[in-house]
């Protein structure tokens, strides 16, 4: 599944503000202490700890969040959470492609990936009124969802849907035998991995915004990335001034335990992040993202780009492979950008086509040692009739021929048997 490489775990920890009438000096000698703190962490932990057992340690420490609460301003923070809450309802149409300076065969052969996502050309509809959500992804790809080698390649289309209670998921292709699931979150949650999401959503990557792509986070309103870096126990490094792409922006620094991340937000625009920049402990680059060409949506009012332009230099497959150019670059372009209201039928997908095999945890019957019940959707009587009507007139034809050549025959045979009486 798709791991963009700031994706976390969201953690609910309790962000201090500074106290109101606390003088400056107590604040410097606050903040010194809490810089104090997290050297003696860093060096207690050892260095193969993962991020999540970071998070844990230095949140032993009550002034952990001290400096990001303070520093970070409350008419910056607010922006960002009103960008993420701006998001619905809305609807969004765009289209992913890979460029790289190698053939994605060869690049599925480097790092080691062969059915990622940003690997494949993709159109993808993206629907979203409060909790409810509709996702339609249509991509190319090969029989086994692999690279195709050979070159023979097929279109296949993929549904999600939530209508705020009932999970549905399947495939919808004219070339294929349909496949859906009719699931609860939290059923889902307990059969697969809990990072396992549920679709993709790269263009909301690119705009820094989290909207709830796993099971658990379904009901979850959507969040600001950088909010969340802060929440999980990141800190900020530093708030800088830059121009970038003629747009003033606010660089705003985090560091994490294991990367330091870099946002540009443009305050005209409502503090909207037109770039977005992940570096590794050593400085090196690990992930750019560049937006571009802004709209202005309005009932909420929200400035969200029509282009984006992510660019890899490493691959989750390979964490440890940094590559000084280019793997991959994935360029996104929406078609559509739209507030207009989304009809409660978008949020439920069909999965009642004849053929079509459903596993069902919602409904009661024998289930398999997941909790679903499979079973085949039968087809309807016109499709049957149609079916058997055509196959009578192909049986009709395949008749009449068969009839016309034995007729013919025969009289050939009559005809060379009353020449030899008569000579």
């Amino acid at each position: 599944m798709l791991c963009p490489s700031y994706k976390i775990r969201p953690q609910h920890a309790h962000v201090q503000r500074t106290p109101p009438g606390t003088t400056p000096r107590i604040v410097g000698w606050v903040q010194s202490l809490h810089r104090i703190l997290q050297w003696a962490a860093r060096s207690l932990v050892p260095r193969c700890v993962p991020a999540t057992a970071w998070i844990v340690w230095m949140s032993a420490f009550p002034c952990a969040s001290f400096a990001a609460a303070a520093d970070l301003t409350e008419t910056l923070r607010s922006a960002l959470e009103a960008n993420a809450a701006s998001i619905s309802p809305l609807r969004v149409e765009w289209t992913q492609s890979p460029i790289s300076r190698m053939s994605i065969q060869e690049l599925c052969r480097k790092v080691g990936d062969t059915n990622h996502a940003l690997l494949h050309p993709r159109n993808i509809i993206y629907a979203r009124s409060g909790s409810k959500f509709y996702h339609h992804s249509q991509y190319y790809s090969d029989n086994g969802g692999k690279i195709d080698v050979a070159g023979i390649i097929q279109m296949q289309r993929h549904h999600t849907a939530f209508d705020g209670n009932k999970l549905r998921s399947g495939s919808d292709d004219p070339n294929r035998h349909n496949c859906f699931v009719i699931d609860t979150p939290e059923h889902f949650q307990e059969v697969h991995h809990p990072e396992s999401y549920v679709f993709y959503t790269e263009y909301f990557d690119a705009a820094g915004i989290y909207i709830g792509i796993r099971a658990a986070d379904l009901f979850s309103p959507p969040k600001s990335v950088p909010l969340m870096l802060l929440e999980a126990g990141g800190e900020i490094k530093e708030i800088t001034q830059e121009v970038f792409e003629n747009n003033e922006c606010l660089v705003l620094i985090i560091r994490t335990a294991t990367a330091l991340h870099k946002f540009w937000l443009a305050p005209k625009m409502g503090h909207t992040i037109v770039r977005i920049q992940e570096l590794d402990s050593k400085g090196r680059l690990l992930q750019e993202t560049a937006n571009s060409s802004f709209e202005n949506l309005t009932h909420p009012n929200l400035w969200l780009p029509r282009q984006s332009l992510v660019t890899y230099y490493r691959w989750h497959t390979a964490p440890d492979a940094v590559h000084s150019e280019a793997l991959l670059t994935t360029r996104i372009s929406v078609s559509k950008l739209t507030r207009t209201e989304i009809e409660a039928s978008q949020f439920v997908i069909d999965a009642t086509k004849g053929g079509s095999r459903v596993g069902d945890s919602t409904i009661e019957g024998v289930k398999d040692e997941e909790g679903y019940v499979q079973f085949n959707v039968p087809a309807s009587e016109i499709d049957l009739n149609r079916y058997a009507g055509k196959r009578g007139w192909r049986s009709f034809w395949l008749i009449a021929a068969n009839g016309a050549v034995f007729v013919v025959g025969g009289a050939f045979w009559m005809y060379r048997r009353w020449r030899n009486r008569t000579q």
